[in-house]
């Protein structure tokens, strides 16, 4: 098959397994622990902190990638005062391991309806956030509506890694394969390029 082809499959595959809508039973069934990888996430540890130079913040769980929180809690203090509050509470608790409330915060700035340039870093935490509970369909789903809305930005190639590892936990190795060689393929200079060379060498 031509890679054009195994693209194709792995789309059709993907927009099969997140076919429920966000927060349906589907992925109830999976809590932290289930399906072996998003155990890593314990929650928050409060002796788990760093000194910054505004104070002392909690130390993310693991699942959490600590570089784009970091630089999305600097964005989110330039977007509009509502959205801006909202926001930098959601990525708050994810730095705290709470992303039951997280869900909430996010949630309700999707609802608002507004498409705005700021709209993929949402879907991206979103992502995040239901990797956080364990629910890896819902977490295909917002990092696939993030690469389809905005295939531009700068998250997709994170956004696509972390949806291999989503398809690893849910037993669905044939898929994480063909979308590790889609980012090697089409994302070669980047870090998540270099992890997806590495992992495709386990397969």
């Amino acid at each position: 098959h031509k890679l054009s082809g195994k693209v194709e499959e792995l789309e059709y595959l993907i927009k099969r397994r997140t076919q429920s809508p966000y927060g349906q039973v589907e992925g109830q069934g999976v809590g932290p622990g289930g399906l072996g990888g998003s155990g890593g996430v314990q929650g928050y540890n409060s002796s788990n902190m760093e000194a910054t130079g505004g104070g002392v913040k909690a130390v993310p769980p693991s699942i959490v990638p600590l570089a784009p929180l970091e630089e999305d809690e600097t964005f989110a203090k330039t977007l509009p005062a509502n959205a801006s509050r909202v926001f930098s509470q959601a990525l708050s608790k994810i730095r705290e391991g709470n992303f039951q409330e997280s869900l909430s915060s996010l949630q309700q700035l999707i609802q608002q309806g507004e498409k705005t340039e700021w709209s993929a870093n949402v879907l991206f935490w979103l992502g995040v956030t239901y990797d956080g509970l364990g629910e890896d369909k819902n977490a295909l789903r917002a990092y696939n509506d993030l690469i389809v809305q905005f295939p531009r930005h700068k998250r997709v190639p994170l956004a696509l890694y972390r949806q291999s590892q989503n398809l690893q936990r849910l037993g669905d190795k044939k898929s994480a394969n063909l979308l590790l060689r889609k980012i090697v393929g089409e994302y070669p200079d980047t870090s998540e390029g270099a992890r997806a060379k590495e992992d495709l060498k386990k397969f």
